[in-house]
């Protein structure tokens, strides 16, 4: 039966969205977000021959970075990014002798270590939330501007990750 004739179910929005960080100094509620990717994954495949057969086996998994678009909210959105970025480990060269190490993930460095992503059903009750494990940003685009139009000045962040987690809290009142 299809979910819009029967009143119990509720599809999920795209919109009941929250993203997060979670690091050793503290949370951050990326409040401002407009846009995330969910997680996704590659499994490469590797075709093995055998006489005149082929036979394909899963071979390794690759997780796909994502996107988290955000409205540019002034000062404190540039400054949560740049203190991100530090964390990170990355300095700014301003002089010749500079510490600069450069971006690395590193134990010693505490910039996040998860970025958190979850979603709500219309109650407002978390139905899925997935953790973007030993996450780092790997580039950023501050956006554009324009004086032919009054759109929000938009900034996308892409976050690198060695893996991620799914936890689905399922309504024990529904049967499958």
């Amino acid at each position: 039966m299809a979910f819009w004739t029967d009143a119990s179910l509720d599809p999920v929005r795209k919109y009941r969205f929250r993203v997060s960080t979670y690091s050793p100094v503290g949370d951050e509620i990326y409040w401002y977000a407009k846009t995330v990717d969910k997680p996704s994954i590659d499994v490469n495949v590797s075709e093995y021959q055998i006489t005149n057969h082929k036979f394909k086996f899963p071979g390794i998994a690759t997780w796909n970075d994502i996107t988290l678009t955000y409205v540019d909210i002034g000062g404190r959105a540039m400054d949560t990014l740049k203190t991100t970025l530090v964390r990170q480990g990355w300095n700014f060269p301003l002089t010749p002798f500079n510490n600069g190490d450069g971006l690395r993930k590193s134990p010693d460095k505490i910039g996040p270590r998860n970025f958190i992503i979850q979603q709500f059903d219309g109650a407002g009750e978390q139905i899925e939330e997935w953790k973007l494990h030993s996450a780092f940003i790997k580039s950023v685009n501050f956006g554009s501007l324009a004086y032919s139009e009054d759109d929000l000045v938009e900034i996308s962040v892409v976050i690198a990750y060695d893996f991620a987690t799914l936890d689905v809290k399922i309504d024990s009142s529904v049967s499958f």
